[in-house]
Protein backbone atom coordinates (compact mmCIF):
# COMPACT_ATOMS: atom_id res chain seq x y z
CA UNK A 1 0.00 0.00 0.00
CA UNK A 2 1.30 3.45 -0.91
CA UNK A 3 1.10 5.73 2.11
CA UNK A 4 1.66 9.47 2.32
CA UNK A 5 3.04 10.94 5.56
CA UNK A 6 2.61 14.69 5.98
CA UNK A 7 1.85 17.47 8.43
CA UNK A 8 -1.38 19.42 8.07
CA UNK A 9 -1.09 22.96 6.79
CA UNK A 10 -2.89 24.51 9.77
CA UNK A 11 -1.46 23.00 12.97
CA UNK A 12 1.52 20.92 11.83
CA UNK A 13 0.09 17.64 13.14
CA UNK A 14 1.42 14.45 11.48
CA UNK A 15 -1.00 12.35 9.43
CA UNK A 16 -0.84 9.19 7.33
CA UNK A 17 -3.23 8.51 4.45
CA UNK A 18 -3.36 6.16 1.50
CA UNK A 19 -2.23 7.86 -1.72
CA UNK A 20 -5.12 6.23 -3.59
CA UNK A 21 -7.66 7.34 -0.94
CA UNK A 22 -6.38 10.91 -1.13
CA UNK A 23 -6.44 11.13 -4.93
CA UNK A 24 -9.87 9.51 -5.07
CA UNK A 25 -11.25 11.95 -2.47
CA UNK A 26 -10.04 14.93 -4.52
CA UNK A 27 -11.30 13.44 -7.80
CA UNK A 28 -14.76 12.71 -6.37
CA UNK A 29 -14.97 16.12 -4.68
CA UNK A 30 -15.29 14.53 -1.27
CA UNK A 31 -14.71 16.54 1.87
CA UNK A 32 -12.84 13.95 3.97
CA UNK A 33 -10.16 11.30 3.52
CA UNK A 34 -9.80 8.30 5.88
CA UNK A 35 -6.71 8.29 8.09
CA UNK A 36 -4.45 5.30 8.59
CA UNK A 37 -2.01 4.08 11.19
CA UNK A 38 1.66 4.35 10.13
CA UNK A 39 1.56 0.62 9.30
CA UNK A 40 -1.27 1.22 6.80
CA UNK A 41 -4.21 -0.18 8.76
CA UNK A 42 -7.34 1.95 8.92
CA UNK A 43 -8.44 3.60 12.13
CA UNK A 44 -11.46 1.78 13.49
CA UNK A 45 -14.86 3.43 13.21
CA UNK A 46 -16.10 1.69 16.36
CA UNK A 47 -15.54 4.75 18.51
CA UNK A 48 -12.26 3.48 19.98
CA UNK A 49 -10.16 5.96 18.02
CA UNK A 50 -12.55 8.78 18.89
CA UNK A 51 -12.44 7.76 22.57
CA UNK A 52 -8.63 8.01 22.40
CA UNK A 53 -8.99 11.51 20.99
CA UNK A 54 -8.04 10.53 17.43
CA UNK A 55 -10.08 11.37 14.39
CA UNK A 56 -10.72 8.63 11.85
CA UNK A 57 -10.72 10.99 8.86
CA UNK A 58 -9.20 14.33 7.86
CA UNK A 59 -10.86 17.33 6.22
CA UNK A 60 -9.23 17.84 2.80
CA UNK A 61 -8.83 21.56 3.47
CA UNK A 62 -6.02 20.62 5.90
CA UNK A 63 -4.07 18.63 3.30
CA UNK A 64 -1.09 20.63 1.98
CA UNK A 65 -0.68 20.89 -1.80
CA UNK A 66 2.64 19.02 -1.59
CA UNK A 67 0.90 15.94 -0.13
CA UNK A 68 -1.72 16.03 -2.88
CA UNK A 69 0.97 16.31 -5.54
CA UNK A 70 2.94 13.43 -4.02
CA UNK A 71 -0.19 11.25 -3.92
CA UNK A 72 -0.97 12.03 -7.58
CA UNK A 73 2.63 11.23 -8.56
CA UNK A 74 2.42 7.86 -6.82
CA UNK A 75 -0.99 6.95 -8.22
CA UNK A 76 -0.28 8.18 -11.75
CA UNK A 77 3.47 7.28 -11.78
CA UNK A 78 4.73 10.65 -12.98
CA UNK A 79 8.23 12.10 -12.81
CA UNK A 80 9.06 15.76 -12.43
CA UNK A 81 11.16 17.54 -15.05
CA UNK A 82 14.22 17.45 -12.77
CA UNK A 83 15.31 16.42 -9.29
CA UNK A 84 18.37 16.71 -7.09
CA UNK A 85 19.97 13.72 -5.35
CA UNK A 86 23.05 12.86 -3.32
CA UNK A 87 25.34 10.30 -4.94
CA UNK A 88 27.22 7.76 -2.84
CA UNK A 89 30.10 7.43 -2.07
CA UNK A 90 31.26 10.91 -1.23
CA UNK A 91 27.82 12.49 -0.83
CA UNK A 92 28.16 14.47 -4.06
CA UNK A 93 25.22 16.65 -5.09
CA UNK A 94 23.86 15.70 -8.52
CA UNK A 95 21.02 16.76 -10.80
CA UNK A 96 18.86 14.34 -12.78
CA UNK A 97 16.68 15.18 -15.76
CA UNK A 98 13.57 13.19 -16.62
CA UNK A 99 14.23 10.31 -19.05
CA UNK A 100 17.91 11.17 -19.58
CA UNK A 101 20.68 8.66 -18.88
CA UNK A 102 23.25 9.71 -16.33
CA UNK A 103 23.36 12.80 -14.16
CA UNK A 104 25.22 16.07 -13.89
CA UNK A 105 27.32 17.21 -10.97
CA UNK A 106 26.18 20.38 -9.26
CA UNK A 107 28.41 23.07 -7.76
CA UNK A 108 31.52 21.48 -9.34
CA UNK A 109 31.55 18.93 -6.52
CA UNK A 110 32.20 21.56 -3.86
CA UNK A 111 29.00 20.87 -1.89
CA UNK A 112 29.27 17.46 -0.24
CA UNK A 113 28.26 15.63 2.91
CA UNK A 114 25.55 17.04 5.17
CA UNK A 115 25.47 20.31 3.21
CA UNK A 116 24.67 18.36 0.03
CA UNK A 117 21.76 16.61 1.76
CA UNK A 118 20.35 19.93 3.02
CA UNK A 119 20.68 21.55 -0.41
CA UNK A 120 19.07 18.53 -2.11
CA UNK A 121 16.10 18.64 0.29
CA UNK A 122 15.61 22.39 -0.21
CA UNK A 123 15.87 22.20 -3.98
CA UNK A 124 13.54 19.20 -4.24
CA UNK A 125 11.01 20.96 -2.02
CA UNK A 126 11.18 24.01 -4.32
CA UNK A 127 10.81 21.75 -7.37
CA UNK A 128 7.95 19.88 -5.62
CA UNK A 129 9.74 16.54 -5.93
CA UNK A 130 8.76 13.83 -3.45
CA UNK A 131 11.38 11.47 -1.99
CA UNK A 132 9.77 8.59 -3.91
CA UNK A 133 10.13 10.48 -7.20
CA UNK A 134 13.76 11.32 -6.35
CA UNK A 135 14.63 7.68 -5.68
CA UNK A 136 12.81 6.48 -8.80
CA UNK A 137 14.59 9.04 -10.97
CA UNK A 138 17.98 8.14 -9.48
CA UNK A 139 17.42 4.52 -10.49
CA UNK A 140 16.13 5.56 -13.92
CA UNK A 141 19.17 7.73 -14.63
CA UNK A 142 21.52 4.85 -13.89
CA UNK A 143 19.62 1.69 -14.86
CA UNK A 144 17.45 2.97 -17.70
CA UNK A 145 13.96 4.43 -17.74
CA UNK A 146 12.23 1.21 -18.77
CA UNK A 147 12.89 -0.89 -15.65
CA UNK A 148 9.99 -1.37 -13.18
CA UNK A 149 11.83 0.33 -10.29
CA UNK A 150 11.61 3.75 -11.95
CA UNK A 151 7.93 4.06 -11.11
CA UNK A 152 7.40 6.22 -7.98
CA UNK A 153 4.70 3.74 -6.89
CA UNK A 154 7.21 0.86 -6.77
CA UNK A 155 7.34 -0.74 -3.30
CA UNK A 156 11.11 -0.31 -3.36
CA UNK A 157 10.57 3.40 -2.63
CA UNK A 158 7.95 2.96 0.12
CA UNK A 159 10.34 4.11 2.87
CA UNK A 160 11.88 7.01 0.95
CA UNK A 161 12.24 10.13 3.08
CA UNK A 162 13.87 13.53 2.64
CA UNK A 163 17.60 13.24 3.34
CA UNK A 164 17.23 15.25 6.55
CA UNK A 165 14.74 12.71 7.93
CA UNK A 166 16.74 9.58 7.10
CA UNK A 167 18.39 7.66 9.89
CA UNK A 168 22.14 7.69 9.68
CA UNK A 169 24.14 4.65 10.70
CA UNK A 170 27.17 5.31 12.90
Amino acid sequence: MDLIHFQDNAYGRPYTVSARDLVRAFELNKRFVPLRHPDGTKFSDDGQSLAEGRATCLDLSYVPPSARKEAEAIVHDVWPEMCVAVLQPGDVLIGIRREQRGYFQMYDGTVTGEAARRVADRMNKALQVSPRQREAMLIGSMMGWDCPAVRPSCDLHANARPYGEEETTP
